[in-house]
């Protein structure tokens, strides 16, 4: 036996006891489910019943990670043995063993017989109230003889899934009077008269006998008695007793028993008399508890058509309630079907008395009926009520309404006109209500035909209250998107209720918003486009104004229309120039660029006061080519005040960015600062000083006083930014001020930013601060990032990172880094890794390189020491090649540690030594942690360094120093390694040969991999450092090297993982702790794949996939697959996917990067100790 069948052979044995079985069936479980022997079926039958249903919730998870066990390693044998085992001893209680949740027995039912697969699924789905309503569904079998048989191993200690099945086999059981020669087919052998009686006295006994549990508080001998004796005595013609009512009232009954009970009697109502009696009392004792729950369960359990077709008059006229009560539930539950009908054709005295209690729907539904089936009574209704009705349904229509409710209901009622609404708008758009049963009444109407002029006004309501909800899920009676039929039918409704174009275009707006996707969007544009260009005529003034005053959504569906008549609407269309929405301008560049003729218009426009208008016509003649302008651009270009615009027309025009910088530079940093506050752009700063608390006065650097308003031109130049960032011209302004007096004022406008809820649309604030808050605003900013996500502002914190790789500072770059490194919040830790590029970008190196600039000293210098001053006494820290901290006195004998301040020491130096010790000591530990990871990164992606940088970093930095002298380096020539060399302490080179070693200035510098070394070089290297007693800083001689097999070369997927399995967390915290990500989460929160991308490649591995939050279970590994990087599209409910094209063969990877691949998947999967066939495990997932 391997060691995989034994593991699962042990968890058989380990279920097994956990099951408690009785002494007999753990012997038959040991000859039954022995793999050595083959299946002896005959001792299935030997099996005592035993009851599963006790089985604690834990057992039964392991049971169902035991089925689970099974599946992944294809033992189906062993499965199906034990699945028989169990449904032979628990019948249908083996469902707590053999089934997770529900009904649904799809992977186990093989191994059922029919009989066990109508009681498993009997004991799933009679303990919840939906599982019965749909019982006959849930059951999936028809055949009486298979649900009587179910019946008999019914082994739960309560019968209700036995008497589910008998209900359901006397369902499907023609009365014996009727049956005739029927039953010798579906009951073979020919016993189904007995059979049929048998379950029919079982069913009677069970009802009587279950009676008393029907009740919460048990009724006396007497009442029960009476009970009893009407269920077995009555007939369906005796009137109901009052003698039941009196002894029903206040007594309290379970709701789920009395159903359950019920529906079981209706289904078998046509085999006794007293199954009818049964449902009698269960309906009155239902009454009696203000429900309707039996009702409710009878015309749904044996299907309406089987209520309303075969036995609802045969109830009406054994009800033990009022024709009211049960007409006022017909109404609620089956609307327009028979029994509504016939009691609107047969009991119109009924509907009358029952009108002062029924809503206006209901009342729309009566009198829809009443035109069908009893024209006198729709008269009457019609002439006597519908005012009245119209009054109720106007009142519950307006109902959620405060200011203008009178006026809204005057207008649904026709009394005023629309225009009389609009002084109230404002306030009901401010209405937060999703009120179903109003967009339901909505839609009775136009359903019912009735009452049509309030339908309409109801509609025009929704539309000026701007709820789209009512159109999207109710127009057509569910939901849907809004199409161009659908968009027709709603104007055509607004229009003949005169709702004024502004308000059809905002509620056009309103809908492009419940669109997500952009192809969506440009579909629905299209449909507004082409069935609102049929209101051109009568619009013509509204869509011109709409244009430019409607919000930026209806500004572009007006542009869209303008142009599909563009030589009426010229001038309308030409005036859009000034709109300041990128949407919108975008269009309009399109718009403008398809009309050459209005070449005229543009040149004039070029020209214009207006800054926007000159940018519009700049950027149209760039696309019909500005190499026909040059003399209209360049007079544009000589006149030209706004920089945004100047250097717009200087890219038309070819010209440098010296030039344009230059013409900038010209101007006064005062002057710079006067036209950025032109136009009132103050303003938007006025919430900043809306306290009384001054603002600390900010002066130039040398002392002088800064202009007023100088320091509000700096935050206005962000508040400006489309994009933020930082902004050039605050930081021309900033350089001329005291640095520290700009740094404080900053500080007090990020406070009250964050006074203000740290509203996104300022998030403008994080940049400012950043960019001019020097050192002090680092640790505030970083609170910040860790405190948002946990409050759901992870896009928040997400853009404070971006801000914070701005502020320049290396302590406030190493945040982010460490951010990018490891940060519990995925959106924020992508932030900052994006971050750290942009910043890279903008100084133009790479993150690489960035990364390298902000490793810190930490205060050592170039002999890895520095002083701890006391005053009195000082003390000398060194840091060793083993990075860690030596303490030394000024004796120079060693220290444990940095003694604490005595009282002869000076406080204030004493104080600020021994707290720089404490930063120190956390600095070193997260820079030595953040760097091993960065050096394990450079040697997998085989990282490579130019001499001088090379020195910068690791000869000059003392704490790369002492990784540097650890480690093995390779001299490369166009990435082929040339010779290999360590660095010493004392500051030479030396070779494998121990000699001494020039680095060559024209070679790169890079941590060599054992798998680009002969073994002889490899073993030099490792005696060298042996007898210098060097320890690695980091694992790289002794590294892993992991090599292609020739079957490999050929394929497209690493599967010497496939298959291994192990904890789901365990794999996950061993791949992220290496730079590793989860895939996309899918559907229910689910992830099925790890990634990590490295320059222009990635791998991905894919799993059996977890569920986010719920990761502490088995999974199996399955392959891992190389493509090209930013190939694959991953996020929420994304699927990822390689595609072909993007796919690397496993020979076509690096060897270097593979084998690094390949160790870390081994380390990430080195806890698992079974691994199983695959593809064969996925397959059988």
């Amino acid at each position: 036996m391997n060691l995989s069948e034994e593991r699962s052979r042990q968890k058989l044995l380990d279920i097994l006891e956990l099951l408690g079985l009785s002494e007999k069936n753990q012997k038959t479980a040991e000859q039954y489910l022995d793999l050595d022997r083959p299946a002896e079926e005959k001792l299935l039958k030997e099996t005592e019943p035993q009851d599963f249903s006790v089985l604690s919730q834990e057992i039964r998870r392991k049971c169902h990670d035991y089925r689970s066990h099974c599946t992944r390693r294809g033992r189906k044998e062993e499965y199906g043995r034990f699945a028989r085992f169990v449904a032979a001893v628990g019948g249908s209680t083996s469902y707590y063993v053999l089934v997770n949740y529900g009904w649904a027995i799809g992977e186990i039912q093989e191994y059922l017989t029919s009989e066990q697969k109508a009681a498993v699924r009997a004991e799933g789905c009679v303990w919840n109230q939906y599982g019965v309503r749909n019982a006959l569904k849930n059951l999936e079998q028809k055949m009486p003889k298979v649900l009587m048989d179910a019946m008999e191993i019914c082994y739960h200690k309560s019968d209700n899934a036995k008497s589910l099945l008998a209900a359901a086999a006397l369902y499907y059981t023609k009365p014996l009077n009727l049956m005739g020669k029927i039953g010798n087919v579906i009951f073979p052998g020919g016993n189904y008269k007995e059979q049929t009686e048998k379950t029919v006295r079982y069913m009677e006994e069970n009802l009587t006998g279950s009676l008393p549990n029907v009740f919460a508080a048990a009724p006396s001998d007497a009442e029960l008695e009476t009970m009893v004796s009407f269920i077995q005595k009555s007939s369906a013609k005796d009137p109901f007793p009052g003698e039941i009512y009196r002894i029903l009232q206040g007594k309290q009954t379970s709701e789920y028993l009395l159903t359950l009970l019920a529906g079981e009697a209706f289904l078998a109502i046509d085999h006794s008399p007293i199954f009818l009696a049964f449902l009698r009392l269960a309906i009155a004792m239902d009454a009696a508890a203000g429900r309707t729950a039996v009702l409710d369960l009878c015309l749904e359990i044996g299907g309406k058509p089987w209520f309303l077709n075969k036995h609802a008059q045969e109830l009406e006229d054994a009800l033990p309630i009022s024709k009211e009560e049960y007409l006022r539930w017909c109404l609620k539950s089956c609307k327009y079907a028979s029994p509504v009908k016939r009691m609107v054709k047969e009991h119109p005295e009924v509907i009358r008395r029952i009108l002062p209690g029924i809503s206006s729907e209901e009342f729309q539904h009566l009198l829809a009926v009443a035109k069908e089936m009893n024209k006198l009574l729709y008269q009457e209704l019609s002439s006597s009520s519908a005012g009245e009705f119209r009054s109720k349904l106007v009142a519950e229509l307006t109902q959620h309404y405060q200011k203008g409710k009178n006026e809204a209901r005057q207008y649904l009622l026709g009394e005023i006109e629309i225009d009389s609404l609009y002084p109230y708008l404002d306030e009901w758009r401010g209405m937060r209500i999703y009120d179903n049963k109003r967009m339901q009444k909505i839609h009775a109407l136009h359903n019912n035909g009735q009452d049509q002029q309030i339908h309409r006004r109801a509609v025009a309501l929704e539309c000026l209250c701007m709820r789209t909800a009512y159109f999207t899920a109710w127009w057509n009676g569910k939901w849907q998107k809004i199409t161009k039929t659908t968009l027709k039918e709603i104007v055509s409704v607004l229009e003949e209720e005169h709702v004024p174009p502004s308000y059809q275009m905002e509620l056009m707006g309103g809908f492009y918003d419940t669109f997500y996707s952009e192809k969506d969007r440009t579909g629905f544009v299209n449909d507004c486009v082409a069935v609102l260009r049929y209101q051109k005529d009568g619009w013509k003034e509204d869509i011109i104004r709409l244009s430019r005053e409607g919000n930026p959504v209806v500004r572009f569906l007006c542009i869209r229309l303008m142009d599909e008549f563009s030589q009426e609407y010229k001038d309308g269309l030409l005036a859009c120039a000034i709109d300041s929405s990128k949407q919108v301008r975008e269009l309009l560049v399109a718009v403008y660029e398809s009309k050459k003729e209005w070449e005229p218009e543009m040149k004039a426009m070029l020209l214009s006061k207006k800054s926007q208008e000159r940018e519009m016509a700049a950027l149209v003649i760039k696309r019909w080519g500005a190499d026909a302008y040059k003399e209209e651009l360049s007079a544009a270009y000589e006149k030209e005040k706004s920089k945004k615009v100047k250097e717009l027309l200087a890219s038309c025009l070819g010209l440098e960015g010296e030039k344009t910088a230059g013409a900038v530079k010209e101007q006064t940093s005062e002057g710079l600062a006067k036209e950025i506050l032109k136009g009132g752009k103050k303003r938007k700063l006025s919430w900043i000083y809306e306290k009384d608390t001054p603002f600390p006065e900010v002066h130039k650097a040398d002392g002088t006083d800064a202009p007023e308003d100088y320091v509000e031109a700096i935050l206005v130049c962000y508040a400006d930014m489309s994009v933020p960032g930082a902004s050039k011209e605050a930081i021309r302004l900033a350089e001329s001020l005291n640095q520290e007096e700009l740094a404080a004022y900053m500080g007090l406008v990020f406070d009250r930013w964050i006074e203000t809820r740290a509203e996104a649309k300022k998030k403008w604030v994080l940049y400012a601060a950043s960019v001019h808050g020097g050192a002090a605003i680092i640790p505030v900013l970083y609170a910040q990032i860790q405190e948002w996500p946990k409050v759901s502002r992870g896009a928040m914190a997400a853009e404070a990172v971006k801000a914070l790789a701005l502020n320049g500072r290396p302590e406030a770059l190493l945040l982010v880094d460490q951010t990018a490194r490891k940060f519990k919040f995925r959106q924020v830790k992508t932030a900052a890794a994006d971050a750290l590029s942009y910043a890279a970008e903008q100084l133009g190196i790479t993150k690489a390189e960035l990364e390298d600039r902000i490793v810190p000293d930490l205060g050592f210098n170039e002999q890895m020491e520095q002083i701890f001053d006391y005053g009195p006494r000082s003390f000398k820290v060194i840091l060793t090649p083993a990075l860690e901290l030596e303490v030394y006195d000024d004796k120079g004998k060693r220290l444990k540690n940095l003694p604490a301040p005595g009282k002869k020491d000076e406080p204030e130096k004493a104080k600020a030594a021994s707290d720089a010790w404490k930063l120190l000591k956390k600095q070193l530990k997260t820079v030595v942690a953040n760097q091993k990871v960065r050096l394990e990164e450079a040697l997998s992606a085989e990282r490579l360094w130019n001499v001088g940088q090379w020195k910068a970093l690791f000869v000059k930095n003392p704490v790369m120093h002492q990784f540097a002298t650890g480690l093995i380096w390779g001299a490369y020539e166009d990435g082929n390694l040339k010779e290999t060399f360590r660095y010493m302490e004392d500051g030479s080179f030396n070779t494998v040969e121990e000699e001494e070693y020039e680095l060559p200035a024209d070679l790169k510098i890079g941590l060599i991999h054992p798998i680009e070394l002969m073994k002889e070089t490899l073993s030099a290297w490792k005696e060298q450092l042996s007898d210098y007693e060097v320890t690695q800083p980091m694992e790289q001689l002794e590294r892993g090297v992991y090599q292609l097999t020739e079957e490999e070369r050929s394929q497209a997927e690493l599967t010497r993982f496939g298959g291994k399995v192990l904890n789901c967390l365990s794999l996950s915290g061993k791949l992220q702790n290496q730079g590793w990500y989860r895939g996309s989460v899918q559907d229910a929160g689910g992830y099925y794949t790890f990634y990590r991308e490295d320059g222009d490649i990635g791998v991905e591995l894919e799993f059996s996939g977890a569920f986010v939050g719920d990761e502490n279970d088995e999974v199996t590994v399955y392959g891992a697959k190389f493509y090209r990087a930013g190939t694959v599209r991953r996020g929420s409910y994304v699927y990822d996917e390689i595609k072909k094209e993007n796919q690397y063969l496993l020979k076509e990877v690096n060897p270097r990067y593979f084998s690094e691949i390949v160790l870390q998947l081994t380390k990430a999967t080195a806890s698992s100790t079974e691994q199983l066939p695959y593809p064969e495990c996925k397959n059988n997932r």
